[in-house]
């Protein structure tokens, strides 16, 4: 409880303007992350993805910081996910869901790395669902752990610790 009372007073803090305009970590404004995520004209219009065609799907990658060996949010990440949040609850992507899928680096066992990977997918779930409702119906939390590196020569790199957002349709 005192976890979740803690993302709230965070998430309030953040969410107030000061000075200009700020950025997450990663520059992406919602408007780029809808695009992204929004079927293209072509043979994946009706978007019926199943598990296993991930090429085929929308996606977006998004680096997510959280504290160290944790699943609690960093300050940068809740900056990031305001714009997921936006992106989400936009008219163009009302009525898709989407998996969020956490990584890891290599460090750690493959045992205790899924486990991570799994509460920080679920920690992002949560912060969408209740800083920017999101319908919880439309999102679905898993953890990949280590086994899908974004950086395969240097399973270590932090650019493996992530969050991958696929549309998997209606």
């Amino acid at each position: 409880m005192l976890k979740l009372i803690k993302i709230a007073v965070l998430g309030l803090v953040l969410a107030q303007p000061v000075g200009g305009p700020s950025l997450a970590q990663d520059d992406l404004s919602s408007d780029q992350i809808v695009d992204a995520l929004t079927p293209k004209e072509g043979p994946n219009r009706g978007l019926k993805v199943k598990p296993g065609d991930k090429a085929e799907a929308p996606s977006i990658s998004m680096r997510v910081q959280f504290a160290y060996d944790s699943d609690e949010l960093e300050n940068e990440a809740i900056l990031t996910l305001r714009a997921l949040g936006a992106a989400l609850r936009d008219s163009r992507l009302k009525e898709y869901r989407f998996q969020i899928i956490g990584h890891t680096d290599a460090k750690g066992s493959d045992a205790y790395n899924l486990e991570l990977s799994q509460r920080r997918a679920a920690s992002v779930v949560e912060h969408l669902v209740f800083f920017h409702s999101v319908d919880r119906g439309r999102l679905m939390a898993i953890g990949k752990g280590e086994s899908e590196p974004i950086n395969a020569s240097d399973p270590e790199a932090a650019e493996n610790r992530r969050v991958e957002i696929i549309n998997i349709g209606s």
